[in-house]
């Protein structure tokens, strides 16, 4: 059964309150199907909750993904810096080293 509260004035254009609200029979009658329908319903609405927590999981995993590759660029980045400066203070060093170690003729003591 159904029931209307408010009766609609055609003169008006607009709905106004009933204080006798009319009631209409609705014949409703119980499927198996409905219980089906509701059982599947019930079911796509846990999937569809699933999905969205996999989405959200996949967003912050690619989050974390790009900031590690981030990292891992500026830490390459740094070892090359590193690698760099210590092969061209090597080369300096040996460089030095070899200019300063260059052989000395040595006096020879006069001969008597």
């Amino acid at each position: 059964m159904r029931a209307r509260t408010e009766i609609w004035n055609e003169a008006a254009q607009r709905w106004y309150q009933s204080d006798n609200p009319t009631t209409e029979i609705y014949p409703y009658i119980e499927s198996p199907y409905k219980q089906q329908y509701e059982q599947q319903r019930a079911i796509n609405e846990q999937l569809q909750d699933q999905i969205e927590e996999q989405e959200t999981t996949i967003n912050q995993l690619q989050n974390q993904l790009k900031n590690l590759q981030a990292a891992y660029n500026n830490m390459t980045l740094l070892i090359y810096v590193f690698l760099v400066i210590t092969i061209s203070l090597g080369t300096a060093i040996a460089f030095i080293l070899k200019m300063l170690m260059k052989p000395r003729a040595t006096p020879q003591p006069p001969l008597q």
